[in-house]
């Protein structure tokens, strides 16, 4: 991995991590198993793996659920899942301005 490559995840981890903390959580979203349960995050990634599956997912829970599984594997040092997630729930976002930023910030404008 060259240097560049290194710069351009840690780039994408700083967006995702600011994406993760200034979204808001409605009190039923990404139910079944799937939430922030910081002490257990094998059953939290294994929970979410389920509910992502889910054909009845709704989009938004989706999206939330790839936020949830993206910090548990950030809790277990998976970090490269952790990015693959944050990317899903960016791609899957309604676009708007954060989504629109975000691709300003990626290049992909």
């Amino acid at each position: 991995m060259g240097r560049h490559d290194r710069t351009g995840s840690a780039s994408l981890l700083s967006v995702a991590l600011c994406l993760a903390a200034t979204t808001p959580v409605p009190a039923d979203t990404a139910a079944e198993g799937c939430r922030e349960a910081y002490g257990d995050v094998e059953n939290t990634i294994l929970s979410c793996d389920v509910y992502i599956a889910k054909p009845a997912t709704r989009p938004i829970d989706r999206i939330r659920a790839y936020q949830i599984r993206a910090k548990a594997h950030l809790a277990a040092g998976h970090i490269q899942e952790a990015l693959v997630d944050f990317s899903r729930a960016i791609d899957e976002m309604p676009d708007g301005r954060l989504k629109g930023y975000v691709r300003f910030l990626r290049g992909t404008v």
